[in-house]
């Protein structure tokens, strides 16, 4: 009705019990359907605090958070909170990425970092790209309102443990050229695994230091992965 320039949503997944919200996935699943349909932009905000029920994430939850949206085709990480809010305010806010009198926290370290060295970069290359699919794969039993890994025209297998499958478009590229990221879909414990790349492609890994794409050699037409903890890896299919 009121036609927004962007849609921008929040849900924190980082649990005081120390497990995750998994209805995150859901909620991110509704977000990116709309944003497409409205062919608009999903922002979202990061978990960057503790509060009611919510734990302070560690670094590599932090990474998982962004990591697990721009999966989803996000195009704006905003953080909740910034500054720590004041405890006058209720809801038992702890330390945030500056505390309540200014100073920096580990968690600021790591959020620079994060910004620094992966996320600026590679949402460079993401930012013009649109998500084709998004698969969750070799779970069990994936979370309500997500899509299980199922073969396509350039994915045709995967094993190991549990990631994100997610295929993008490219509107100046050609049609059969796919940029896929990899993500970690555990926040606290390392992933690896392979996935089967239709022989007609070949896959580059994209560096973010040397902001480039280095050819991989993939055996038999599989990507053999490992990422920390939530981390992910971005490559560039391209037909031969």
């Amino acid at each position: 009705a009121v036609r927004p320039s962007l849609i921008s949503f929040d849900r924190y997944p980082i649990l005081a019990d120390g497990s995750i919200d998994t209805a995150y996935f859901d909620t991110w699943a509704i977000i990116r359907e709309a944003a497409l349909t409205a062919r608009i932009p999903a922002w979202t905000y990061i978990q960057s605090t503790g509060f009611n029920g919510h734990a302070v994430p560690t670094a590599s939850q932090l990474a998982w958070q962004i990591n697990t949206s721009l999966a989803y085709g996000c195009k704006g990480i905003q953080y909740f909170t910034y500054w720590t809010p004041d405890p006058a305010r209720g809801e038992g806010y702890t330390q945030a990425l500056i505390t309540t009198d200014g100073q920096q926290t580990p968690l600021y370290q790591a959020a620079r970092t994060l910004n620094t060295t992966w996320l600026q970069p590679t949402g460079r290359q993401l930012k013009p790209l649109t998500t084709e699919t998004v698969h969750h794969a070799n779970e069990p039993q994936p979370p309500t309102g997500t899509t299980p890994f199922t073969p396509g025209t350039h994915l045709t297998h995967t094993t190991g443990d549990p990631a994100l499958l997610t295929l993008y478009t490219h509107p100046h590229q050609p049609n059969d050229t796919r940029h896929l990221l990899i993500t970690n879909r555990h926040a606290d414990k390392p992933a690896t695994l392979r996935v089967g790349i239709n022989t007609r492609y070949a896959a580059a890994r994209y560096d973010p230091g040397g902001d480039r794409y280095a050819p991989v050699a993939a055996r038999s037409g599989v990507l053999d992965v490992s990422l920390a903890p939530g981390a992910a890896a971005l490559y560039r299919l391209s037909a031969t």
